[in-house]
């Protein structure tokens, strides 16, 4: 009961939040506080995170140092209120009583916690094209398309706008980026000089 009561003052919280404007580094909303702390077994895309947080998962994969994957560690992003996109930071807890069906033999799902959030503004990945045409797009490291400090291996999630040019990199073409340090348990602000990214071109 009180966890419904702690939900719905949230939300409250959250309507009150979302009159104020993105201006980079941003105080937690409701809605990051809500994601914090939340145990899942894998991720289910599109799914939705927990009863009673307005949030899905689009994406996850696991966390990259210098070319090495950490061991227990994943990051990924959910989307809110069917429009506001949050990163997120999560680590292996232990492992669910349910088995996973499709391995061989059958091996339980990892139980992860989120550990750290960090909400970002409105982007064009997840506009209708209606509102704001001029929207940074969303890139992660597993598209391919960005490289931070002229080389792959290091996990990233950045803020790109593109405007036809073949390639770009640092203000105003990269409006922010994000990387993940797992030793503070935190989402992290990175230099938007430090990424160079080429829009991925369909044949």
């Amino acid at each position: 009961m009180a966890r419904k009561q702690g939900v719905a003052a949230a939300l409250v919280g959250m309507a009150l939040a979302a009159c104020q404007p993105y201006a980079g580094e941003e105080a937690p909303d409701a809605t990051a506080s809500l994601l914090v702390g939340i145990e899942y077994m894998g991720v289910p895309l599109s799914d939705s995170v927990a009863e009673g947080v307005p949030c899905r998962f689009v994406s996850s994969g696991g966390v990259a140092k210098d070319g090495v994957e950490l061991s227990g560690w994943v990051e990924g992003q959910v989307l809110c209120n069917d429009r506001i996109p949050y990163i997120f930071l999560a680590k292996k807890i232990g492992q669910s009583k349910f088995a996973f069906s499709l391995g061989n033999p059958p091996g339980p799902y990892a139980l992860r916690k989120i550990v750290a959030v960090q909400k970002l503004p409105p982007v064009s990945n997840y506009s209708d094209g209606d509102i704001d045409s001029d929207l940074f797009e969303l890139v992660d490291s597993w598209a391919g398309q960005c490289d931070l400090d002229g080389q792959g291996g290091n996990s990233f999630v950045g803020l790109v706008r593109w405007n036809g040019y073949e390639a770009v990199s640092g203000p105003p073409w990269i409006g922010a980026v994000w990387g993940f340090d797992v030793d503070a348990g935190r989402v992290v602000q990175i230099s938007p000089e430090r990424l160079r990214c080429e829009p991925m071109l369909m044949d």
